[in-house]
């Protein structure tokens, strides 16, 4: 199932029009570029999110997932630091539920970011239904730039896509 906007109240048909044509356009057409992992390592450590850190504390954000490079790297970064700080998997839910916030208005993108994610999640000891609702709270479908994000973030990083401005719909330009 493809996910869906987070909300689309208030928005024009022609920009909900523009979100959902984006969510199924191929890489070049949404300028998708992928990021080596170490170059996401070493830019999560000039932003000093690293695992000797309270992490579970701070609030990260990726504003354009794509594959989730560095969503993923910072979840596995957040679990190893909240399990170094004497958390575990039943405090989970609570205590990382607002750590993580990563947009993406591809769906595929999304749907495989998320399916990564739920499995790291697991393999780390969450149970199904705290995997589940973790992702569901710190995942969503949507540019950024429109997205209702609340509260503030400490930590901002990404790769953001690089495509030329004739390539994007008109809507979402006004």
């Amino acid at each position: 199932m493809e996910p869906e906007i987070l909300s689309h109240a208030g928005r024009s048909q022609a920009i909900r029009a523009a979100l959902d044509e984006l969510a199924v356009q191929g890489e070049v057409e949404r300028g998708a570029v992928f990021t080596r992992a170490e170059v996401v390592d070493a830019i999560l450590d000039l932003a000093r999110y690293t695992a000797d850190q309270p992490l579970h504390t701070r609030r990260l954000l990726e504003p354009s997932l794509g594959a989730g490079d560095f969503f993923l790297a910072a979840l596995d970064r957040l679990l190893a630091a909240f399990s170094g700080h004497g958390g575990a998997p039943p405090q989970a839910l609570d205590a990382l539920r607002h750590a993580l916030c990563g947009v993406e208005i591809h769906s595929a993108s999304l749907v495989t970011t998320r399916a990564r994610a739920r499995a790291r999640l697991l393999a780390w000891g969450a149970a199904p239904s705290h995997a589940d609702a973790l992702c569901d709270a710190w995942l969503r479908r949507d540019d950024f730039l429109l997205a209702p994000l609340v509260g503030d973030f400490d930590v901002v990083v990404g790769n953001p896509p690089y495509v030329r401005q004739e390539r994007i719909p008109a809507a979402l330009l006004a």
